[in-house]
């Protein structure tokens, strides 16, 4: 996919069961999960902030950027859906060769491991 792909996108846009990229239960609530990318942060190398949905605070996205045409666009969007406690994580990509393996591998590791630096 060239660059023209990345112009002008929306969150909206990219959660799409076509840009799917990866899946995975993990076993933390959103609140752990948040304190998890807090840690992974100061240990290991910044993370995105998450950012919980302010009606429903059992859903919530992580996002990370790229540079569009005329505004920010979303490259990768995980999408987290709590119940109980675990969190279902979904990974979105527009581009297959943005997203896969490393750079959506570099934004699970904090939601599965914290504690492992990648």
């Amino acid at each position: 996919t060239g660059c023209i792909a990345f112009q002008n996108l929306t969150t909206e846009d990219i959660l799409r069961p076509e840009y799917l990229r990866r899946t995975a239960t993990i076993e933390k609530t959103i609140p752990q999960i948040q304190q998890a990318l807090y840690d992974y942060s100061a240990k290991c190398s910044l993370m995105p902030a998450l950012r919980i949905n302010p009606s429903n605070p059992n859903s919530a996205i992580l996002q990370t950027t790229t540079i569009g045409l005329t505004q920010q666009n979303p490259a990768i969007v995980i999408l987290l859906t709590q119940t109980g406690k675990q969190t279902k994580a979904e990974g979105y990509s527009y581009s297959y060769e943005f997203a896969w393996p490393t750079r959506m591998d570099e934004l699970f590791q904090p939601l599965i491991d914290p504690t492992t630096c990648k």
